[in-house]
């Protein structure tokens, strides 16, 4: 059976990413063994879950990052992977599919899922996506997530700390 595993990077505070949805702190922090770490995680699956922000961070960048001369370092071979991957994203608005082999869902369909998991394959992930995590769960879907963190962040937040989880 196929195990679906999700990655979170959190501020030691327990914020994802700045009120603007960018995550430039995790760039800024990541060390070459945490860059082991994810490609490690990456070489396991064949799918990725995602919400709709998480969906747009990345699309906005994942695309084009083998071809964009101001790509961090790595960046460039790590697209290779993660655009010919299968992206499912769950949003309640449509958005315009940007991004290669990427379908999308208004909801997550458990018996969907469960299917998935006892088709053949790699295993599955959910990067970042705290709430599509968090529905994993408490469908009893996934049941281990790895967190990375950082001791701090340079913003101030523009809502409470439960808004963003």
């Amino acid at each position: 059976m196929r195990k679906i595993i999700a990655t979170e990077f959190y501020t030691i505070d327990g914020l994802m990413s700045d009120p603007d949805d960018k995550m430039d702190w995790v760039s800024e922090n990541l060390t070459p063994d945490m860059g082991k770490a994810i490609d490690e995680v990456y070489k396991r699956i064949d799918t990725l879950f995602l919400g709709a922000t998480t969906y747009k961070i990345m699309a906005a960048y994942w695309p084009t990052a083998d071809t964009n001369p101001n790509a961090f370092e790595g960046d460039a071979e790590f697209a290779s992977v993660i655009n010919n991957l299968k992206k499912i994203v769950f949003a309640k608005t449509a958005l315009e599919p940007e991004w290669a082999n990427t379908e999308f869902r208004p909801s997550i369909d458990a018996d969907e899922i469960r299917k998935m998991k006892n088709n053949p394959g790699k295993d599955m992930l959910i990067a970042g996506s705290a709430s599509i995590v968090q529905q994993f769960t408490n469908l009893g879907l996934s049941r281990r997530v790895s967190f990375t963190g950082s001791s701090s962040h340079s913003w101030q937040r523009k809502a409470p700390i439960s808004k963003y989880h």
